[in-house]
């Protein structure tokens, strides 16, 4: 049965081929994971006002920093990363989008931004990748006016998949660069001690070994590859349990 599991684990791998899949098909001039290619609305969007001041902490390729910017008042997303910044400033300049700013930055470093700036901190998938987490939160407590909201994905460790890798004794967090992942109460815990108070938690998607197999079909067939992902998204609202992480909107006390 290990043997099995140890198999299932190498189809996160194909999440890679997926995002090859989709340069090489034509669905986008460069390697980006298929989601983005969605005509759907991110969850996140709604807590966006078209007068908020956004800040992207660890923006990535930033495909959700231009997704905000076509809502927000203006954004500015950070990451250290050179070639995911230079990703990120070709595709706004490829969309036209002015009303963004990407600069290199170290998420395990202090803000270079003075207090009470912005309306919005988008910390999406990013958390779990810090060994700052503390003085993260500190800063963009810091960084946020009063009433300031957060918007912040994590992963959840406590699923059925999960279990059965560690098991094993295997590796059983999402990504291999993550540092720590959550149980639902152990971040509402840590929000709360950072002085956030949470308006609102939605659960992720299931978190299923195939997931790196659906990925890839979605560098062939988008139709498809959404179907899948709508599967995916159904099946936790009726096993919370088995979500892969938890969408968290919260409020700088």
């Amino acid at each position: 049965m290990k043997l099995v599991v140890q198999v299932l684990q190498k189809h996160r791998l194909l999440a890679l081929v997926g995002m090859r899949l989709v340069k090489i098909t034509g669905k986008h001039p460069e390697n980006i994971h298929p989601k983005h290619l969605l005509k759907t609305v991110p969850w996140y969007i709604e807590h966006i006002n078209t007068k908020d001041k956004v800040l992207d902490y660890g923006c990535g390729n930033g495909q959700h920093t231009l997704k905000i910017a076509m809502r927000c008042k203006y954004i500015i997303g950070f990451d250290l990363d050179e070639k995911t910044l230079g990703l990120a400033r070709k595709e706004a300049r490829r969309k036209a989008i002015k009303n963004v700013k990407f600069l290199k930055h170290d998420g395990e470093k202090k803000l270079p931004f003075t207090s009470e700036t912005f309306d919005c901190v988008v910390f999406i998938d990013v958390l779990e990748h810090l060994y700052k987490r503390n003085q993260a939160l500190l800063e963009i407590n810091r960084v946020l006016k009063k009433s300031g909201r957060l918007i912040i994905t994590v992963p959840n460790v406590a699923t059925s998949w999960k279990n059965l890798q560690k098991k094993y004794g295997l590796f059983y967090y999402t990504d291999p660069d993550h540092k720590i992942e959550f149980t639902k109460g152990q971040i509402e815990s840590l929000l709360k001690k950072k002085s956030f108070e949470i308006q609102s938690i939605e659960l992720g998607m299931w978190d299923t070994p195939l997931a790196g197999f659906i990925d890839m079909v979605g560098g062939i067939s988008l139709s498809l590859y959404k179907n899948l992902r709508e599967i995916r998204r159904n099946y936790p609202k009726n096993n919370p349990e088995e979500a892969d992480g938890f969408n968290i909107v919260a409020v700088k006390k």
